[in-house]
């Protein structure tokens, strides 16, 4: 008997709500588009990331991107959005890796977004620096992948629960820029 990976139960889990974001982030093809999009990515990982920060519970750290994101939209003058919703807290590693799904997962996307920015003219020193990090770290999937699938115990449930509630803040803070 076949059984799925973590990776794919969780893909299959949440496929819904990322098709939704996805559809929220869509295209940007003009400046206005992109800075929307700006505010929507600060708004969430300005409430994702901090979980992240001197928690017992993480067996994987995301790379943060707030603060190139912050430097982005000063290059294009758009002021801090506010929090939004919760701050996300962990209390398991199960949890913590399905909040890291999420922000993980955003960079198989951030290579096609990238090329988006550079053609709106933005690049790695000017506009668009968290996607360039984000846009370079292949290995770094690859690795939580292992980390995901050699975790234990686990809870598959419980990190379902935890990427379906971080896709929720993603929508909402997308949602919001998007007003």
């Amino acid at each position: 008997m076949l059984t799925k990976t973590r990776r794919f139960e969780l893909r299959e889990r949440t496929a819904a709500a990322h098709a939704e974001l996805d559809s929220l982030v869509g295209g940007f093809d003009t400046i206005g588009d992109y800075s929307r999009y700006l505010t929507g990515m600060h708004a969430f990982r300005a409430a994702v990331e901090p979980c992240f920060e001197e928690n017992p519970a993480i067996c994987w750290r995301p790379e943060p991107l707030r603060h190139l994101i912050e430097a982005d939209m000063a290059d294009l003058v758009i002021g801090r959005t506010p929090a939004i919703g919760f701050a996300l807290q962990p209390r398991s590693t199960s949890e913590a890796l399905g909040i890291a799904y999420v922000l993980e997962g955003s960079r198989l996307g951030a290579k096609l977004l990238f090329r988006r920015a550079i053609s709106l003219g933005f690049g790695a020193e000017h506009g668009a620096r968290h996607l360039s990090a984000q846009s370079q770290g292949a290995d770094c999937w690859k690795n939580y992948l292992a980390v995901l699938e050699a975790a234990e115990p686990f809870d598959t449930d419980a990190a379902v629960a935890a990427a379906s509630a971080t896709f929720g803040l993603a929508l909402d803070a997308f949602r919001r820029a998007a007003r």
